[in-house]
């Protein structure tokens, strides 16, 4: 691979366990696969679904010139059920550094939550130095029949810090939108930070940028 103003980069790729669906006779893919260049060496575990799913579920990415810390990603699925349709969606993802000597010395919890749209209704992020609530609200339009379009238009923020309480806060976030679902006012705490127009061919013909 080669990008304007770096060093080319030549990939290399393994593969490990691939999984078939039996029923369809289909390939879906590896269950373990490696990619490594000369700088870095990522693995990826995958989880496959019986509905032909591909779901990442640990990512393990080492820097060669210091292979004793590394990036780590991990994420869990929980089964969901959407108009006579089983599927598996995100529950909880971690994403840190780990050590082979130390516990991990950074990290990052996101936990989902999802409404009946399998919309993202709530995640909940912790860290070492506090949480992080989103609660979303979704923009309902009969024009959008039975499409399942996670369209938000209010997310409520509420912060906590583990050690410092006096920073916590709580925001609001307000999305505006045209009877098509098109953006059109964003105001953070109801002070604005963008409004959108657009011609009869729904192309922006306006675009104005709220001040802090």
């Amino acid at each position: 691979m080669i990008s304007s103003g770096q060093d080319p980069i030549s990939y290399n790729f393994s593969y490990k366990s691939p999984v078939m669906n039996k029923e369809k006779n289909i390939f879906l893919g590896f269950k373990v696969v490696k990619q490594s260049n000369s700088k870095q060496e990522t693995t990826t575990s995958y989880l496959y679904t019986q509905n032909l799913q591909s779901l990442p579920t640990k990512i393990v990415a080492i820097d060669k010139n210091s292979p004793e810390v590394f990036k780590i990603k991990l994420n869990d699925y929980s089964g969901v059920h959407y108009k006579n349709f089983d599927s598996m969606a995100l529950k909880k993802s971690i994403d840190g550094f780990n050590s082979s000597v130390d516990k991990i010395a950074s990290w990052k919890e996101e936990n989902f939550e999802y409404d009946q749209n399998l919309c993202t209704k709530k995640k909940t992020t912790n860290t070492q130095y506090g949480t992080l609530t989103s609660v979303y609200k979704f923009f309902k339009n009969d024009l959008l029949g039975s499409y399942n379009i996670c369209f938000v238009s209010s997310i409520a923020y509420e912060g906590r810090h583990a050690n410092h309480p006096n920073y916590d806060f709580s925001s609001m976030a307000s999305i505006e939108r045209n009877a098509i679902g098109l953006v059109t006012k964003i105001l953070m705490d109801d002070y604005l930070k963008q409004s959108v127009e657009y011609d009869d061919q729904y192309r922006i013909s306006a675009l104005e940028t709220g001040s802090d």
